[in-house]
């Protein structure tokens, strides 16, 4: 069974969704198995997305034409849009000194229905991709229900 990877977006997401790239510490480890989606405002997913390639580097240091020289034009540019918009946000790089991993998505697909996780959870989780596009509105995390925590059954 595939599993999504959910991250918590927040005052990120739009950026997120202007530039297909998403950006973490390089110190956050992810099990990243398919896709990926992201939650806005109370916890709503909206799309999935594949991640299509990895840089790494300090975007509070580094010369981003030298970390991104292995990256096509476009990718380039929506890695430099995203560092932009991200520090004119204010939401910055809050982790001085400290590599990030850029994640350049690829849409796949609409959640039209916006699942939302039952109870509330301020941080990444995993979910079965066919309880995502089943169509239902509330969805347990993978980890609940291999653990029988579900309200569902």
């Amino acid at each position: 069974m595939s599993k999504v990877l959910s991250i918590p977006a927040g005052k990120t997401f739009q950026i997120i969704e202007d530039h297909l790239v998403h950006a973490f510490p390089n110190t956050q480890k992810y099990k990243l198995e398919s896709y990926v989606t992201f939650r806005k405002q109370h916890s709503i997913m909206t799309d999935l997305y594949t991640v299509e390639n990895a840089v790494v580097f300090d975007p509070n240091h580094d010369e981003i034409d030298y970390v991104t020289k292995d990256v096509g034009k476009e990718e380039k540019e929506r890695i430099t849009a995203y560092v932009k918009d991200r520090k004119m946000s204010k939401m910055g790089f809050d982790k001085p000194d400290t590599p990030y991993v850029f994640w350049l998505l690829k849409w796949e697909l609409s959640l039209p229905h916006e699942p939302r996780p039952e109870k509330g959870n301020p941080t990444h989780v995993y979910y079965n991709y066919e309880e995502l596009v089943n169509g239902d509105r509330f969805v347990t995390s993978a980890s609940s229900r291999k653990n029988g925590l579900t309200s569902k059954e």
